[in-house]
């Protein structure tokens, strides 16, 4: 069965295999022919923090602004994203979620953020996470949101997941 994820969360099943997805929930922010890219949103990073993105990225920061930054996965593990609320929006962000969520790879709301402005909601993420061949069993186990904010469906306390696709990385 073929579904469209692009704006859903995937809930890594237990016991998943791949070290580097255990325990993960992955935004799915682009799902086309080409496969899936998603960024892991329940993994918040000690290093770097905000303040060292801005320094590599040659972005002044507004003293006290630091907001934390997210592991968004193993692949392109040098690119800075931001999900977003869609009160602020930029040409380049993919609007998602009924136009409730944003998911912007574009320096220019890093610079918005650093100045203590950007978007209301915001989640910055290091790095993103690459599907393949994606499927979801179980319809028990449907991501949803509510408003800005996302919220995924608890695992219940059966076996966990059927099929929630191949993390492929690259």
């Amino acid at each position: 069965m073929h579904i469209d994820a692009q704006g859903k969360l995937l809930v890594a099943p237990p016991g998943m295999p791949d070290p580097r997805f255990a325990k993960t929930v992955v935004f799915i922010w682009k799902h086309d022919v080409s496969g899936a890219s998603g960024v892991i949103i329940n993994k918040r990073c000690q290093r770097p923090t905000f303040e060292h993105v801005c320094q590599e990225g040659g972005i002044k920061l507004k003293p006290g602004v630091n907001p934390p930054v997210y592991y968004g996965g193993p692949v392109l593990n040098n690119v800075v994203g931001v999900l977003h609320s869609t009160e602020y929006r930029l040409a380049s962000t993919n609007t998602l979620i009924e136009g409730t969520v944003g998911f912007t790879l574009d320096s220019k709301i890093l610079e918005d953020v650093a100045r203590g402005g950007g978007p209301l909601n915001r989640m910055i993420t290091l790095g993103m996470a690459q599907l393949e061949q994606f499927t979801v069993g179980g319809g028990d186990r449907t991501p949803t949101h509510t408003g800005h904010e996302l919220v995924a469906v608890g695992l219940r306390r059966e076996t966990g997941v059927r099929t929630v696709g191949r993390l492929q990385t690259r």
